[in-house]
């Protein structure tokens, strides 16, 4: 138990606690200090507990987040187009939701706000503002932050004379995510990191930590969701008609006979640069 002196200053007795639980917080990174320092800077800071992955795989994370969470998702990556990316990242239990369509916005972070806008790409970045984190060594690449899609329509926004067809899909959706479990591939370990808010700096270091625990707790404990089984083959439908693909591959093949035409009786010239000594 750390006892608060209501005479010293915030930082004094957020180092005080610290120190008085070093052995738990000494494998929390960053430091107090550097949480201290921080927080004049950064509104969110992530917050860091290593363990070993032991018999965990991705997957398996994956399938234990599923028992428990109706929003996640598993980020993979590729290094060079062969090689598997070093870190696996696992996100869920999202505190944002923001979806656009034809500039209607839906912001859902436990309440739903909406508007409507010309520019949906400035909403996002004003979000981000908010949820700026820093850089920290020793720390993933991805720490938190948004994770969805934007379709091909979002080009409308940009190019509207180019008039793409919108579909039935959103023009982005998009969660944002502050806890995070990332798979280090390499070390084989498991980064939980767990964003904390800085305007209260005690109460939310101490709500990450529990928070952390948590994440800990129903890695170890809870049992992996089964595989859902699927009894019907998927059923897919094209979007357009047969007719009008037909005549759309005869209109490419007139154009590209057109350009071998042109390519033929019109060479491209070339110029030779003749230096007189």
């Amino acid at each position: 138990m750390c006892i608060i002196d209501l005479d010293s200053s915030i930082e004094t007795n957020f180092k005080e606690c610290c120190l008085k639980s070093f052995e738990y917080v000494n494998m929390i990174t960053p430091t107090c200090d550097e949480i201290v320092k921080l927080s004049n800077e950064y509104k969110r800071i992530p917050i860091c507990k290593e363990i070993y992955a032991d018999s965990l795989t991705p997957i398996l994370l994956l399938r234990k987040i599923a028992a428990t969470n109706k929003r996640y998702c598993l980020l993979e990556s590729v290094e060079g187009g062969e090689k598997w990316g070093r870190y696996s990242f696992l996100c869920f239990d999202p505190i944002m939701r923001v979806s656009c369509k034809n500039g209607y916005i839906v912001i859902d972070d436990k309440k739903i706000n909406t508007l409507n806008t010309d520019n949906p790409l400035n909403i996002l970045r004003k979000i981000l503002i908010e949820h700026r984190s820093p850089v920290l060594d020793g720390f993933p690449p991805f720490t938190g932050g948004f994770v969805g899609y934007f379709a091909y329509s979002m080009i409308n926004y940009a190019e509207p004379i180019l008039k793409i067809k919108v579909g039935d899909f959103n023009d982005y959706d998009l969660m944002l995510f502050n806890k995070i479990i990332a798979y280090d591939h390499l070390s084989q370990k498991i980064l939980i990191i767990v964003n904390m808010d800085t305007s209260n700096i005690m109460e939310n270091y101490g709500r990450a930590c529990a928070e952390i625990e948590e994440i800990i707790a129903m890695i170890s404990k809870t049992p992996a969701s089964e595989p859902d089984v699927i009894e019907k083959e998927p059923y897919f439908k094209c979007n357009i008609s047969k007719d009008y693909y037909c005549r759309t591959v005869e209109r490419i093949k007139k154009y590209i006979k057109m350009v071998i035409f042109f390519r033929r009786f019109y060479p491209d010239n070339s110029f030779v640069n003749i230096t007189v000594v």
